[in-house]
């Protein structure tokens, strides 16, 4: 009866503590395993979802239309499927490296911070900027020519997705060859930033819902993986209201508009406005709130069940 009694208090495994720093193998994580399970995660979440909010927000950084139009003129002549348009091949190629990478890195860092006299809480914030910032520069190219396409209006012309995807690969070879192959960087030093303050913020702030919502669980590395998605969920809202300029400034620089153009602050802001530093606050808290809740608790819970098979 007593190994029945303690087989009955035995946690669900879908609800057992936080994977963050479970155990050795969590407090140093495989790199490899890591890359693999966010990469896939991560760019099953951008096809189903993810890729369409950040196509919104996008739009609404650079043009004055409202969600409702924007959304209209997606779905205007190719239906659902026009809610892909730049997926395929760039965002599709972003979100598989987006997730990998900050996977892959993140856990890299952590253990390169291992002997490092900090606590857990600051190697795990650490790590994260660090995995950003990698992330930031392997990304910003692809991100260059999804932003390209998504802003293009010739773009949103009547055709499958098989054709869309086929003229959303010549564009790379055309910005090359129209403004020279150091175009492809265009924007990447300001986007690496972002993304090492993407991800330091995200972290920071995830821990800060971790310690104010759930204190005791959180003290015990023990929350549940509800608890973990909510702290996720809260964290990367207010991840946002720290980075969305530097994200509104990075959609303006690589938009089609400024192609062989060179993007100024202080042009944008004349033509603009302040307002320009807040615009796709809705759709941005959205995909990265979901985005934070993906690659540091879904993925973490997938990797934990990897190692426990």
């Amino acid at each position: 009866m007593q190994s029945f009694a303690g087989v009955k208090n035995m946690p669900h495994p879908l609800f057992v503590g936080s994977a963050a720093e479970k155990g050795d193998k969590m407090k140093n994580p495989n790199p490899f395993a890591k890359f693999i399970i966010t990469g896939s995660v991560t760019f099953a979440w951008e096809l189903f979802g993810g890729h369409t909010l950040e196509f919104m927000k996008v739009m609404k950084q650079t043009t004055n239309d409202s969600y409702g139009k924007i959304l209209k003129d997606m779905v205007a002549n190719k239906g659902i499927m026009g809610a892909l348009d730049g997926f395929l091949p760039w965002g599709g190629i972003q979100a598989l490296i987006k997730g990998a990478v900050i996977g892959g890195a993140h856990a890299a860092a952590k253990r390169a911070l291992k002997p490092v006299p900090m606590s857990d809480r600051m190697k795990e914030i650490a790590a994260g900027g660090i995995g950003g910032g990698v992330q930031g520069l392997v990304l910003s190219p692809f991100l260059l020519l999804k932003t390209r396409v998504m802003t293009d209006p010739a773009f949103r012309a009547e055709a499958g997705l098989l054709q869309t995807a086929v003229h959303s690969t010549k564009i790379g070879a055309r910005v090359v060859a129209n403004e020279g192959p150091a175009t492809l960087m265009k924007g990447a030093t300001v986007f690496s930033l972002k993304r090492v303050a993407d991800w330091s913020t995200r972290f920071i702030f995830v821990d800060l819902v971790e310690h104010t919502l759930f204190e005791e669980d959180a003290k015990k590395k023990n929350l549940s993986f509800f608890q973990s998605a909510v702290a996720s969920l809260g964290g990367g809202t207010l991840s946002v209201i720290v980075t969305l300029p530097l994200d509104v400034l990075v959609a303006n620089i690589q938009k089609a508009s400024e192609g062989g153009k060179k993007t100024e602050l202080v042009r944008l802001l004349r033509e603009q406005g302040l307002g320009l530093a807040t615009k796709g606050f809705v759709a941005r808290v959205a995909h990265v709130a979901i985005t934070t809740m993906v690659v540091k608790t879904v993925s973490s819970r997938i990797y934990e069940t990897y190692l426990n098979m």
